[in-house]
């Protein structure tokens, strides 16, 4: 999978998602740090159905934020050496998956 397969939007969504895993001390890229990245932007499409369901999304970001602060860190940690759980992997290959069926060139976190 390659970066240009993502739009703007979510190249930088999961930039974000990778600097909160490195402020985090994590080594791994999980997808609380993709859900948290995507939360702290406030025009996205999950933010339009937390408040549907009448759902703070403040209070969903403490919650990310508190159960990120359980997951192992490392005192070395660096852009160059993150690694993809298989959760993650996972995630990006749906997302593949759903873009070729939808005959969509890019993925987008939508």
């Amino acid at each position: 999978m390659e970066p240009k397969q993502f739009n703007f939007k979510a190249q930088e969504t999961l930039e974000k998602a990778q600097k909160i895993l490195i402020q985090y001390k994590h080594k791994e890229l999980r997808s609380l740090h993709l859900l948290l990245a995507i939360l702290e932007e406030s025009d996205t499409v999950l933010h339009i159905a937390l408040d549907e369901q009448g759902i703070d999304p403040e209070t969903v970001i403490l919650s990310v934020k508190y159960k990120l602060v359980t997951y192992p860190t490392s005192t070395t940690i660096s852009k160059h050496g993150i690694l993809l759980s298989q959760e993650m992997i996972n995630i990006l290959e749906k997302t593949e998956k759903i873009c070729n069926n939808s005959n969509e060139e890019m993925m987008s976190i939508e």
